[in-house]
């Protein structure tokens, strides 16, 4: 009030002197109404703020921080409801390729116990050619996945290894695989599916089929004494069970299978200046004549590129009749 009053418009209305308004404004401190009533005066128009000066601040630093933690959070949810489901996806993946590995495992056990060739052996050595193997195979597969392997061949590489090339439903594929004796009966494993190491899968296959080869020799009554794998061939000793007594040589030849150019007759190459000309007959492929004549796969196909162009993009189909140049050693 003391300070309204020394502030009016009007002078009659003010302190007429500055004793008379400090006398007010001791009055006031101490707690003592001042006599002089209120002069209604309008309050002086406040000075204009200046506006404030704009803060920079970075446009897309918090945007940015927000969507990071937008989606950090989403990416948790998503662990949260997803990663459930692709674990049990994941063990049931799991469960139906053991599932069908044993599945497959009995069948190729059934198919090679109950094959016909069991009942032909007798103890004594016998030499199997690469093509009646690859024959034998080939008939399994047809009997039992009709229609899903094609273009089957079998490759043999001693000491024990034996390759397996075919195309599975349109699908290239190769075998690594190795056969061996132990404990009087064979020993196949089943090692590589292309590049790939099989573990699990490929022990519950390759049970299945020492499965269906010891049931084979047990209706027999045989043991195997002696297995070598050989370039083009597989030799096999057979021994009767209980028998001490190793059967001679006269027995021995007599149950010799013929030999491979008795299984399956290869015309005589016909020479020239600096090539042998080989028919292609029925079961051959590039790596089995390289291997036979000596010379190497790139070999054949530099020698036949210019004839048969397909070599050079497909080595793996050849055609029967094809006449082949063979490089002379």
């Amino acid at each position: 009030r003391v300070i309204l009053k020394a502030m009016a418009k009007s002078p009659e209305d003010r302190y007429q002197t500055a004793e008379e308004m400090v006398e007010a404004l001791e009055m006031a401190v101490a707690g003592v109404p001042v006599e002089a009533p209120p002069v209604p005066m309008k309050a002086p128009p406040e000075p204009a703020k200046p506006a404030p000066a704009p803060v920079a601040t970075p446009a897309v630093a918090q945007p940015t921080a927000a969507l990071l933690k937008a989606a950090r959070k989403v990416l948790v949810w998503l662990l949260r409801i997803v990663g459930p489901v692709l674990l049990v996806l994941l063990i049931v993946v799991v469960i139906l390729l053991l599932l069908g590995s044993f599945a497959a495992s009995n069948l190729i056990e059934k198919a090679i116990a109950g094959g016909g060739w069991w009942e032909e052996l007798q103890p004594g050595e016998v030499t199997v050619a690469e093509a009646e193997i690859e024959q034998n195979v080939v008939e399994i597969v047809r009997l039992y996945l009709p229609g899903s392997v094609e273009d089957m061949s079998l490759d043999l590489t001693p000491p024990d290894r034996i390759d397996v090339q075919g195309t599975v439903f349109g699908q290239e594929m190769s075998l690594e695989c190795t056969l061996t004796r132990a404990d009087g009966m064979f020993d196949f494993e089943i090692e590589r599916l292309g590049d790939v190491r099989l573990y699990l899968v490929g022990n519950i296959l390759s049970g299945g089929i020492n499965r269906g080869l010891e049931i084979g020799l047990e209706g027999r009554s045989l043991t195997v004494e002696r297995l070598e794998v050989g370039e083009m061939s597989l030799t096999i000793k057979y021994r009767g069970v209980g028998q001490t007594v190793l059967p001679t040589p006269t027995a021995t030849r007599s149950r010799r299978t013929p030999t491979p150019t008795a299984t399956r007759p290869r015309p005589t190459p016909t020479a020239t200046s600096a090539y042998e000309i080989y028919v292609v007959q029925e079961g051959d492929s590039l790596s089995k004549i390289a291997k036979r004549f000596g010379v190497t796969v790139e070999d054949l196909i530099k020698a036949n590129k210019a004839k048969y162009p397909s070599l050079v993009t497909d080595r793996s189909t050849i055609e029967i009749g094809w006449e082949l140049r063979i490089p002379k050693r």
